[in-house]
């Protein structure tokens, strides 16, 4: 599939939208209000997202026979024919502002390559994902213009291709994300261990320091009832010797008594 045939169609498209389909009148002033909207050489790239984005040309985009009120006449096969082409302004814009996860534009923008160029937009979710959008616009706007040079076939294969190569990329993110909340919760259970843990370490530390406390408080009491009653033994010692005394001074007296 050679794309540069898709590219200067497109280009085509873009450049001389009214070419496409006959207008005239008010409708065709009308509709030369929203030509920057698609006029990606008229502005350097920031510019023209600035003006892609805007609310003008994103209410344009979304219904254009409702933003074209003068146009509102056509007959229903000009009106496809418009809607067509203004699709395929969109789809090109897409892909004119696209960017890699690198800042680069995507491998289909303006692309002279085959099918490889699918493959290579692989390696990129944010192209992947504008890609897909850009294409199905193109194959919408074919099946309202089967005039189109490109067939809807290429359209569709190519937009196959990015599907597959987009739902790999998108596994590869879920698993990712996976592995990433894996990583979390095994994180998470450690610090709840290490958690569980310094608490014992610090019920352990309480429960220890309460049983030194109590030992402590024990011998304190202890000490203070060998000493009251250490102090009691040598209080009645002390009474008992003074007994002593007195009975042996009593005898003695009551012998030298006998003895006069």
């Amino acid at each position: 599939m050679k794309f540069a045939q898709i590219a200067l169609a497109l280009v085509a498209a873009t450049v001389a939208l009214g070419d496409a389909v006959s207008l005239s009148g008010d409708c065709k002033k009308e509709f030369q209000k929203y030509a920057e909207c698609g006029d990606t050489k008229a502005a350097k790239y920031d510019d023209f997202v600035k003006i892609y984005e805007s609310e003008k040309c994103q209410t344009y985009y979304k219904d254009p026979i409702a933003a074209l009120k003068k146009c509102d006449d056509l007959d229903q096969d000009t009106k496809d024919k418009l809607i067509a082409d203004v699709k395929f302004s969109q789809a090109y814009n897409i892909l004119h502002t696209a960017r890699d996860e690198n800042g680069k534009s995507c491998p289909l923008y303006n692309s002279k390559h085959d099918i490889a160029k699918v493959k290579d937009t692989c390696g990129s979710a944010k192209c992947v994902s504008s890609s897909i959008e850009a294409y199905k616009l193109f194959a919408e706007g074919k099946k309202l213009n089967k005039n189109k040079e490109t067939t809807i076939e290429k359209f569709n294969s190519i937009l196959k291709e990015l599907e597959a190569c987009g739902g790999a990329a998108a596994a590869g993110a879920a698993n990712a994300a996976t592995d990433a909340a894996n990583a979390a919760a095994g994180a998470a259970a450690n610090a709840t261990d290490a958690a569980a843990a310094a608490a014992g370490a610090a019920a352990n530390a309480t429960a220890n320091a309460a049983g030194a406390a109590a030992n402590a408080t024990q011998t304190a009491l202890n000490n203070t009832a060998n000493n009251v009653a250490n102090a009691t033994n040598v209080e009645q010692a002390n009474a008992s010797g003074a007994e002593s005394i007195k009975y042996t001074v009593a005898l003695l007296v009551a012998t030298l008594y006998l003895l006069l």
